[in-house]
């Protein structure tokens, strides 16, 4: 953990667009963890079979959080192009 005198202040950063692409599933807290485990390998056997690379480490992108309800969620990871 940084002190105190290590912690910056927020601020805005310009970034480069990143394109994406994938697997948008709904889930409840208790089982997003499962449907992860099932659809990243799907989604990177698709964009193997497609000859699109990877290009950043995979992510779950969050549309939708209801605690009450459900998650609307995207299994995705970063692409080339």
């Amino acid at each position: 953990m940084p002190s105190r005198s290590q912690i910056t202040e927020p601020h805005l950063v310009t970034r480069d667009t990143l394109s994406y692409l994938g697997i948008a599933t709904a889930a409840i807290m208790q089982t997003l963890g499962s449907r992860a485990d099932t659809l990243f390998p799907e989604l990177f056997a698709w964009l193997a079979a497609q000859n699109i690379r990877p290009a950043g480490a995979p992510f779950i992108k969050h549309n939708v959080i209801d605690m009450n309800g459900g998650l609307e969620t995207e299994i995705t990871c970063t692409v080339i192009g």
